[in-house]
């Protein structure tokens, strides 16, 4: 894993990777699609995990000849959300974020954030978790002209930090910003979520359980500072 010793910044997705809101996430948008009279069995949302809700809508009208607008949609789903996370006290970082996080401020690394969701929901979470203080770069779906699978917002997130997208890990636990890693030329490494390992493993540089195994695979290799 050679890549271990070459990064000098990463690139964190939020959803289901800085934060556990995968699961509140779901419960969200399978109460707005309920609204529109839309019913999904979990499994068959696993292929929209980090997938831009204009996209989603898209392929619904397309393949169902339902039109959802999308902004109403959007309102109504993160109004949800707020509503989910307000009753389950979420959502919460993931295992590891905080001890990858720790050691990143005693390397003195920049790092960044790279969201599918909209700069709202991305706002809420990094504020509820605390990691608004620990993450300076944002870039959300709303601050690009293409979300992922395009690459825009990791390769401006790398010139914000100064740092070559060679040198860049991104984070991730979906096959769009796996992909858009790739494109960017910057270290693909999946983390575990609601995708099948089999899925991660044919789009990522590597997989790991969780951020906390990514932390441990760094420190085995750089050692603690």
């Amino acid at each position: 894993m050679n890549w271990i010793n070459t990064f000098s910044a990463i690139i964190f997705d939020g959803d289901g990777v800085l934060f556990d809101s995968e699961e509140l996430t779901l419960d969200a948008f399978s109460h707005a699609m309920a609204h529109w009279g839309l019913s999904f069995a979990r499994e068959e949302l696993n292929p929209w995990v980090g997938v831009a809700t204009p996209k989603i809508l898209e392929q619904i009208a397309r393949e169902m000849d339902v039109h959802i607008p999308v902004q109403e949609f959007i309102s109504f789903r993160d109004a949800a959300y707020l509503d989910i996370c307000r009753a389950h006290g979420g959502p919460l970082p993931r295992r590891g974020v905080d001890a990858l996080l720790d050691w990143m401020d005693r390397c003195g690394m920049p790092r960044a954030i790279g969201s599918n969701a909209n700069r709202g929901k991305m706002m809420f979470n990094l504020e509820q978790t605390g990691l608004d203080r620990r993450i300076p770069v944002r870039y959300s779906v709303d601050d690009v002209e293409h979300g992922k699978p395009h690459p825009e917002m990791f390769l401006r997130a790398a010139e914000q930090m100064g740092v070559e997208p060679k040198r860049c890990l991104v984070v991730e636990d979906a096959v769009s910003g796996l992909r858009a890693a790739r494109k960017a030329g910057m270290t693909a490494i999946a983390v575990m979520g609601s995708l099948p390992i089999e899925t991660l493993e044919a789009e990522a540089d590597v997989v790991f359980a969780d951020p906390a195994a990514l932390h441990e695979a760094v420190v085995a290799v750089r050692g603690t500072l």
